[in-house]
């Protein structure tokens, strides 16, 4: 337990200075990591304590964590702008098309239930505007026709 007015040491790790900007003002941290039994202890000082500090550093530590390795970059597919633009455009939350795939796919999320329809693992390499078109037209859904053919114009697919 740590006393008022009671000096304590601890060994640290991995200092890190911090900055956040906040509307009470600018605030000025520190971050290091230290172990357990030290955790505990700092536990039992009140959490509006003030004080003051003596730090010292005694040795650079080594780097701890992963290497971060660079994400791979995705490979273009035969559809994607197409679907990139149906999905920001809403089409998987208009009302018709999730009134059709309730009735197909018992409320499965609309996107998979899209992938189930068309029997693929995915919407961007496996299913053509046309082919999206032909199944809605066979199910007679004349104003998500109209919406996927200005989509497919505009992406030119």
């Amino acid at each position: 337990m740590i006393q008022q007015d009671s000096p304590q040491r601890f060994d640290w790790r991995n200092f890190r200075r911090k900055f956040r900007t906040r509307s009470i003002g600018d605030i000025h941290l520190i971050e290091m990591e230290i172990d357990a039994e030290t955790w505990q202890a700092l536990d039992t000082m009140p959490k509006d304590a003030d004080g003051e500090m003596v730090i010292w550093w005694t040795t650079r530590g080594e780097a701890v964590g992963k290497e971060r390795t660079p994400k791979p970059l995705k490979k273009p597919t035969p559809y994607g702008a197409f679907w990139h633009e149906m999905d920001k455009s809403g089409f998987h939350n208009r009302p018709d098309v999730r009134a059709w795939l309730s009735v197909l796919w018992n409320d499965l999320d609309p996107k998979q239930a899209i992938r189930n329809q068309f029997q693929t693992t995915s919407r961007a390499s496996g299913i053509s505007p046309d082919e999206l078109l032909s199944v809605l037209r066979k199910f007679e859904m004349a104003d998500a026709v109209s919406f996927v053919e200005n989509i497919k114009a505009k992406t030119n697919q």
